[in-house]
């Protein structure tokens, strides 16, 4: 009777110790979720911040050139319009020109995302690389959890951002595009050595040695669990291209729906 008593308090205990530990396992994890996400929050802050400041720069640096415009008009000095325009402001303009993408962040609606391309994109301009944005509706994306979204994408942007600055053309791309089965993430990078796409997504491949390629193999650990979702690869005019295709649940359940009618 006493070894019986002494079972019930001891599995009692057990129990009770379990449910502790599982309780404080979901409290952890919902802190690092926060603390990521809060970490995100402060980086896109940070990047709007610089944003605004760049904005009153460039309007005035616009209205010095409207001045120096209207001077050349006032004189008469066509001819030297001609080549200021074009050996000045026309050159300004398209140096800086694949580098103005933050009004297109703003079409994207997932805010842990939008924080994290902000922040990589503008590390990667202050790296020397140019950054080439299309973006031209809003984007909302509801196929994959927040986290592994910023995730995977943090993985290619990354992957991008090292091999771009690797080649003497040091060039990313990014565009997304959204039609009402699928929201389509393409990114490109220039690089230096050519991947081999039968290898990239094995264990520990690099095209800088072993232990360097964990990057594209835990992108697909974690697409594994989206069956739905397709990553892409090709490569076209020297540059490395990965497609991110995240189906609309709506529209796999209308799918769904209707190939059981």
């Amino acid at each position: 009777m006493f070894n019986l008593v002494a079972f019930a308090i001891y599995f009692t205990i057990c129990i009770f110790l379990v449910l502790i530990y599982t309780s404080s396992s979901k409290q952890q994890i919902l802190l690092d979720q926060q603390t990521k996400e809060y970490k995100m929050l402060i980086e896109y802050t940070g990047t709007i911040e610089k944003l605004y400041n760049d904005i009153r720069k460039r309007k005035h640096d616009f209205m010095n050139v409207l001045f120096s415009i209207k001077g050349y008009i006032d004189k008469g000095q066509f001819e030297e319009l001609k080549n200021y325009y074009y050996s000045s402001v026309l050159k300004e303009y398209e140096e800086k020109q694949p580098n103005m993408f933050n009004f297109s962040l703003n079409l994207i609606k997932n805010p842990g995302l939008k924080g994290i391309l902000s922040y990589k994109l503008n590390r990667a301009m202050n790296n020397g690389i140019k950054v080439y944005l299309n973006i031209f509706s809003e984007i909302t994306i509801s196929g994959m959890d927040n986290l592994d979204l910023c995730k995977v994408v943090g993985i290619l942007i990354d992957n991008a951002i090292e091999a771009s600055m690797e080649s003497e053309k040091k060039e990313i791309h990014l565009g997304m595009e959204k039609d009402e089965e699928a929201v389509s993430i393409v990114i490109g990078n220039t690089y230096l050595y050519e991947p081999n796409l039968d290898l990239i997504h094995r264990r520990g491949y690099s095209t800088k040695g072993k232990n360097r390629g964990l990057g594209l193999f835990n992108v697909k650990e974690t697409l594994s669990h989206y069956p739905s979702v397709q990553l892409k690869t090709t490569i076209n005019n020297n540059t490395f291209f990965q497609e991110l295709i995240i189906p609309d649940p709506q529209f796999l359940t209308i799918s769904s729906s209707e190939s059981n009618i």
